[in-house]
């Protein structure tokens, strides 16, 4: 298992509302989330602040959607960049796109509060890149 902790919007994970995380990129990380996803040998473990007496066990499920993304300037605004399918090269999300992924965040119809929130959280500007990870919820389980 892969564990995802997080210690914001329990109810949102609960829910089902929010069901995707995006964090800072790592190679060790990267590699073990690709074997969560459907054909791989692995789950995520989500939990909610597992390192507090608070700890709170909430899904173990498949992961789906995994992509590397980064943030520039477009258009004088700072904007996600996802790594292409085809190319390694980072392509502008679409406005489409960049909802979705808000939307799965936990911010639904508020792009800019998640975008907000990484500036404030990572100044993400640069060569920093963040990888991105669904986890739907299955029907009939957690």
């Amino acid at each position: 298992m892969v564990l995802l902790s997080f210690s914001v919007k329990k109810e949102e994970l609960l829910a089902g509302t929010k069901i995707r995380t995006t964090r800072l990129y790592t190679p060790e990380k990267y590699a073990l989330w690709q074997r969560t996803l459907p054909d791989g040998d692995l789950f995520l473990d989500g939990w909610w602040k597992p390192r507090t007496k608070d700890k709170d066990w909430l899904f173990i499920r498949k992961g789906a959607d995994l992509y590397r993304l980064k943030f520039d300037f477009i258009n004088g605004r700072i904007w996600p960049f996802r790594e292409g399918w085809i190319t390694s090269a980072y392509l502008p999300m679409t406005y489409e796109d960049a909802q979705q992924w808000a939307t799965e965040e936990g911010f639904e119809n508020d792009l800019e509060g998640l975008i907000a929130f990484f500036v404030d959280h990572y100044a993400p500007l640069g060569n920093t890149v963040f990888q991105s990870i669904a986890f739907p919820p299955v029907k009939g389980g957690l």
